[in-house]
Parts: structure tokens; sequence; C-alpha cells
């Protein structure tokens, strides 16, 4: 019992010491693409990502709270932006939404996601991919969404 007290103890000091230093443990949609992905540590806009030795292997940015005002075919379509080293967009994923499951499909299938691959910030501002035929507004919310995003991190 009393390595019990004693682990829960230390892993309570290192919570706190993380917590301090803005960084959380890395979610599960950041580790399916940065599989070495194990805490990032959030500031205003760009988050880094560290692997567990604490080196810095990409960055991430959430479109929320710009694209709050943004609504796609059911509610808002917030995105996780997954970017290397260089600061090149790796991923994109749609966060927890009230859209469509089949729309959303279609927009992934489309390859909407993947178009802002391998661009950089300014460049993913200024890109305006076309909408996937048949999940228009889901489209339009993902493009906005990502949009808005790249457009606060260009400041």
């Amino acid at each position: 019992m009393k390595h019990l007290f004693r682990a829960l103890a230390i892993a309570t000091v290192a919570l706190t010491m993380s917590c301090n230093n803005n960084e959380i443990p890395a979610p599960e949609a950041l580790k399916n693409i940065v599989p070495d992905a194990a805490t990032i540590t959030e500031t205003s806009g760009l988050s880094e990502i560290h692997n567990a030795s604490g080196d810095i292997i990409g960055y991430m940015a959430l479109s929320k709270p710009a694209s709050d005002s943004i609504q796609g075919y059911a509610g808002e379509t917030p995105l996780m932006v997954v970017m290397d080293n260089d600061r090149k967009i790796k991923a994109t994923v749609l966060m927890e939404n009230n859209e469509t499951p089949a729309f959303v499909d279609r927009v992934a299938e489309g390859g909407l996601f993947d178009s802002w691959n391998g661009m950089t910030i300014t460049e993913a501002a200024a890109h305006t991919p076309d909408a996937i035929s048949g999940a228009t507004f889901t489209s339009n919310g993902v493009i906005q969404s990502m949009q808005a995003c790249m457009k606060a991190l260009d400041k």
C-alpha cells in the first residue's frame, strides 16, 4: 500500500510539472499520425509535438477558436492540423463534430483533407480546393475552417 501511495505522489508531481509547462499527453488522434508523439506543449496557435525524449518532432494546430463561427452541414467543423519540423502540413483531421458520417466519408475519400499536405501555413491559407460533390456543405465547412486556422497562424 505504501508503494501505491508513493507512486501516486510521484505521478501527481509529474503531472503538475507537466501542466505547469503547458505540456499535456499527446491525444490518440495525433498518435495515429505521429506514432512517436508523447506530449504536446500548448501555445497560442501552434503547439510543439515532442517524443518521449523531449525532442520536437513536429507541430500541431487546432482550428478552434478561429473556426468557431464556421458551419458545415450539421454544425462546426473543427480541425487538427499536423505539421512536420519544417512546418509543412502532414495531415488534417476533422475532430469531434455533428456532420453526417456519410458526408465526412465522401469528403475524406474525395481527398479534401489531403489537399493541403506538403503546404506551408501561408500556402494553405491561400489554397481553396474544390468542394466534394455530394458533400458540399461539409466540404465548405472544412475548407473555411482550414483557411481560418491558417490565416490565424500566418499573422
